[in-house]
């Protein structure tokens, strides 16, 4: 106390020099308390003392200790005392702080935020537009997988039996097909926006030959190369 007295009779009797005497302590970056204020860090016991600032004993860490640890701090020393990584620990893994964390493993697509001053979590559902339609859910994921790549559906409405099926167009590829329950009726499908319907033109007879006498040479050409 003595030292303290001191220091701020010493900044009052020199003359023509300017000396700030610390009438305040910053606890955190967001937080500033009057001189005689006491608080606790964790394993720490601070004063704001006038004229020198904040005064604590014990541990220094070497993430300086915030609140908000307590709500986003991954990993804290053997102690307790520090916290040694910063981020959210959900199902097994660190979620950096900013970024998102599923709500659970059985919930994938609801998403919600690695943050502190949140007392509940204000999470939000992910929406999934597959670029393709033979997508496949995996576990753990929330969006379903497109495992051949973006591609697009053959109508149905095409052809004479409706419970006809064909295999999807990869994106930006065209392929003709031909009705299994009516041979003269053909198209030519070509798939546009991945994910969606592809496009289909009739074929008429007299172009239909000429583009499959074409298609099978480009097929034997490549197969010779």
């Amino acid at each position: 106390m003595l030292l303290h007295i001191l220091i701020i009779a010493t900044c009052m009797s020199i003359v023509h020099v300017q000396c700030k005497v610390v009438t305040s302590c910053a606890i955190w970056p967001d937080m500033m308390v009057q001189p005689g204020f006491n608080w606790r860090e964790r394993c720490r016991n601070c004063t704001c003392v006038l004229g020198v600032g904040s005064d604590c004993d014990g541990p220094t860490c070497s993430i300086p200790y915030h609140p908000s640890h307590e709500q986003i701090c991954a990993r804290w020393s053997p102690d307790g005392c520090c916290c040694e990584q910063l981020g959210c620990l959900k199902h097994g893994r660190v979620y950096e702080v900013g970024s998102y964390y599923p709500r659970s493993i059985e919930r994938p697509c609801t998403k919600c935020p690695c943050m502190a001053g949140q007392r509940i979590p204000s999470c939000s559902v992910e929406v999934c537009r597959p670029k393709c339609v033979d997508s496949v859910q995996v576990e753990g994921i929330c969006c379903p997988v497109c495992q051949n790549g973006p591609n697009c559906v053959v109508p149905t409405r095409l052809f004479s039996q409706t419970s006809q099926r064909h295999a999807p167009i990869a994106l930006n590829q065209s392929t003709i097909i031909t009705d299994s329950f009516d041979q003269s009726r053909s198209f030519i499908c070509q798939c546009q926006v991945a994910g969606g319907v592809a496009q289909c033109e009739h074929l008429s007879a007299s172009v239909r030959q000429p583009v499959l006498d074409l298609i099978r040479s480009i097929i034997s050409h490549n197969n010779v190369v």
